[in-house]
């Protein structure tokens, strides 16, 4: 996980892929993991047929654009990072207390 998170708006191309993306949010999950960041295809925006992309920072090949940034927005990144470090521990406790009764009862 990066330190630095790109604003809502910014637009970018991933690696892998031609198309601009834009930034439309952040920590988002599918089925199998969280990802740091959702975004559309720029310019066409989220719409009924379109689904999200998801991504992480290191998966940014270029950023064209970057969106509005103030305090507000500082604060409620690192609010969110704050929250996604203390719920990954979370998890990987769990994980691993899971492991260790497995190992247990083999």
């Amino acid at each position: 996980m990066e330190n630095i998170y790109l604003p809502i708006g910014t637009i970018v191309i991933i690696k892998n892929n031609k198309e601009k993306i834009m930034i439309t949010g952040y920590f988002c999950s599918n089925d199998k993991r969280t990802y740091e960041y959702s975004g559309c295809i720029y310019p066409y925006g989220v719409g009924d047929n379109n689904k999200s992309i998801l991504f992480n920072h290191k998966n940014i090949k270029k950023i064209l654009y970057v969106g509005f940034y103030n305090d507000e927005c500082r604060d409620y990144i690192k609010k969110l990072v704050n929250t996604y470090t203390k719920y990954t521990k979370m998890m990987e406790n769990v994980f691993y207390r899971i492991l260790d009764k497995k190992r247990k009862i083999q």
